[in-house]
């Protein structure tokens, strides 16, 4: 189990009822709010709660720190705990943070490959009214983790810190884009770089054949990649990239000059570096990331144009009202009454400009959401989402998926199909959701998995999807004692033409089947399967110039 607590830049998205409206939407994702916790409020509706939480905040009028505590609470692939169980390690959370009495709303999330946790907590306290920030609280969090771990008999996970605060931040930013990060570059290169230094000459020649370039700026240095339009502060790289660290080490600053010669070499610094920095992918093919970077250029000229056809309207716009606003007073007029008419246009030319700049800043950002440039990781995912069977490869290429505790798989693995029809949503993993009714199911590429209170018709269709990915293969269901009777009792129910793996579970599915089947050699298949099969057929001719890629994955 993983806890971390969540920072934001922005003051306004910390707000109680702002998170609380965030994490209780669905955003268009199956099943993604399991399950809601909601302690020391009043209410038991998760908004509502909120404006309590933010009623209480305004009692507090000295604090200047974040009134609203973020926590992050994330369990390994394959662990999910059931509800009471979640219910307590949320209280034992607020607990050891020291808001066991403080309001709090927990919302489990099950939209990903791993079960979290979103819990917010008013660091005001609801009768004193006065503001409660645990001092170094990743260490309470860690301590806690590895308590919770061993009481609840979870999954251990490691909680020391292996990663600097730089290679955290890197890592989640190489995570995130799907992209190696010019930071995480600079890294690679130019730490082995600065250990072997010696001198100012000797770093930036270096570092000119990495193609980076170390420059002044403001009062410290960064470090820019040849095009000059890529930089990160130096000393975010490592903390001997400091300016100070560096000046005391090689002494006072000297600007790069590619006409110099270094004092160990009689050649002057490199015009062309031996490596540059090229933003690629992590995972996924060349042509595929090829196809990304046409999208979004497209999408970034499209906005382009779009915004500056929309600039052009609002200054032809503000040109008819100024002139509108120009009155031909008669020569006749008193002054008191030029005035008068004076204002009064200018009050009318004032108030139809706010007009028109209100209705083009949300035309600008309906443009702006409309063309919205996506990161790689996105737009694999959206990909995935529309049946693009190598972008869903590429998500799963990014990780192996610890399997559920009930699932639906066979055991050949190498000749399955990738069903891509009929996707609610994916994972950044290219776990694929699907949703029949309100139940939701997952096909992470090796099972399908199911939650303990689906229905029978979740069970049925969970099996037609493994019927099709699986190639009619003997199916094996792992799961309580229960489930694997719902499945056999829903199978025969359906007559739906499938083995099981397990010769007990196979032979009490046909002493269920209606007597008039068990005569006849083969059933016809149920006109539903035949569509669906038909509807996934299309994928076995992309599967087929795939199949290389699904071995080494499935292995």
């Amino acid at each position: 189990m993983i806890a971390k607590r969540i920072d934001m830049r922005e003051a306004s998205k910390s707000r109680a009822t702002r998170l609380a409206k965030y994490v209780t939407s669905e955003l268009d994702k199956a099943g993604r709010v399991a399950d809601v916790f909601i302690a020391n409020c009043l209410s038991d509706d998760p908004l509502i709660a909120a404006k309590e939480m933010e009623i209480c905040q305004a009692r507090n009028m000295r604090a200047k720190d974040d009134k609203t505590y973020h926590l992050l609470l994330s369990f390994p692939d394959g662990e999910r705990p059931d509800a009471d169980r979640l219910r307590e390690i949320a209280a034992a959370a607020a607990k050891a943070l020291g808001y066991a009495n403080h309001q709090r709303i927990a919302v489990v999330h099950d939209d990903t490959d791993n079960l979290h946790v979103h819990l917010i907590i008013n660091k005001i306290h609801p009768t004193r009214h006065t503001i409660h920030t645990p001092r170094r609280d990743f260490k309470i969090l860690a301590e806690l983790c590895a308590k919770l771990e061993h009481d609840n008999a979870l999954i251990r996970t490691n909680h020391e810190p292996g990663k600097t605060a730089t290679e955290a931040k890197t890592h989640d930013m190489d995570a995130h884009s799907g992209t190696a990060s010019f930071l995480s570059y600079t890294r690679k290169k130019a730490l082995l770089i600065l250990a072997a230094a010696q001198s100012w000459d000797a770093l930036h020649r270096e570092l000119a054949e990495a193609g980076i370039s170390l420059r002044l700026r403001g009062n410290g240095l960064v470090m820019v990649d040849h095009t000059g339009t890529v930089a990160v502060k130096a000393s975010t790289v490592a903390r001997d990239f400091s300016k100070a660290k560096l000046e005391k080490r090689l002494g006072a600053f000297t600007q790069y000059d590619a006409s110099r010669t270094t004092p160990h070499a009689e050649t002057p610094l490199l015009e062309k570096p031996r490596s540059t920095y090229q933003k690629s992918p992590i995972s996924g093919t060349s042509q595929l990331y090829q196809q990304y970077r046409q999208e979004n250029k497209t999408v970034r000229e499209e906005r382009k144009t779009q915004l500056a056809t929309l600039w052009e309207q609002q200054k032809q716009s503000m040109q008819r009202i100024a002139t509108s606003a120009k009155l031909e007073l008669p020569k006749a007029a008193s002054y008191h009454l030029k005035r008068t008419l004076r204002l009064r246009a200018r009050n009318t030319a004032n108030a139809a400009i706010a007009s028109v700049r209100r209705s083009m800043l949300q035309k600008r950002q309906e443009i702006r959401n409309q063309h919205k440039p996506l990161s790689y990781i996105e737009w694999l995912k959206r990909e995935a989402g529309r049946g693009n069977i190598p972008a869903i490869y590429a998500l799963r290429k990014r990780g192996a998926v610890t399997p559920a505790l009930i699932n639906i798989t066979t055991r050949d693995l190498r000749n399955t199909r990738l069903i891509a029809a009929k996707i609610a949503h994916v994972t950044g993993r290219g776990t694929l959701f699907y949703r029949a009714g309100q139940d939701v199911f997952r096909d992470n590429g090796r099972h399908i998995s199911v939650k303990c209170d689906v229905s029978d018709a979740g069970i049925q269709a969970a099996l037609r999807i493994a019927m099709a990915k699986f190639n009619g293969q003997p199916l094996t269901v792992n799961g309580t004692q229960e489930f694997r009777e719902r499945c056999m009792a829903v199978a025969a129910k359906a007559n739906l033409r499938l083995t099981f793996a397990d010769p007990d579970m196979e032979q009490k599915r046909q002493a269920r089947l209606p007597a008039e089947v068990t005569q006849t050699a083969v059933s016809k298949i149920p006109q539903e399967e035949k569509g669906l099969v038909k509807e996934h057929a299309r994928d076995r001719i992309q599967h087929e110039s795939l199949k290389s890629q699904n071995r080494g994955m499935t292995r």
